[in-house]
């Protein structure tokens, strides 16, 4: 059997939703402190529920919340990296789905976490632990 969809499938803000670039975009993530993005999907065919879906969590903990079905649909996709994600890169793609299954192009985002950066303590008893008094 054939199917057939009348109408537009979903599409993207312009504005608040990633960009279609290939490769993805890549935002800068660091560890413990948490990422946000943002992303909103519409449909022009009047009464068209949309929903927003992602794929790639799981691979790297991340949620996507506050996912508000409708016309326009809104979502917030969130990323805390721990330590064990240090220099890793996750690619998460999101997807729009109307009430008739039609759905957007993906669009892709890469999250890279930084490493961070050595920190070098002096040992204990070094100058670098003796007091101005001592140095003199």
């Amino acid at each position: 059997t054939l199917t057939y969809y009348y109408g537009r499938p979903p599409y993207w803000d312009p504005i608040q939703a990633p960009p279609l670039v290939d490769p993805p975009l890549v935002y800068n993530c660091f560890i413990s402190f948490p990422f946000s993005l943002d992303i909103k999907a519409l449909d022009d065919d009047a009464g068209q529920a949309v929903t927003i879906s992602a794929e790639g969590l799981t691979d790297c903990g991340a949620e996507l919340e506050s996912v508000t079905a409708g016309n326009p649909s809104v979502a917030r996709l969130l990323f805390l990296p721990a330590p064990r994600d240090a220099g890793r890169v996750y690619t998460v793609c999101v997807v729009a789905t109307d009430a008739q299954n039609m759905k957007s192009e993906p669009r892709c985002v890469q999250l890279a976490v930084a490493r961070p950066l050595p920190v070098f303590e002096a040992p204990l008893g070094s100058e670098a632990d003796a007091t101005e008094s001592e140095i003199r």
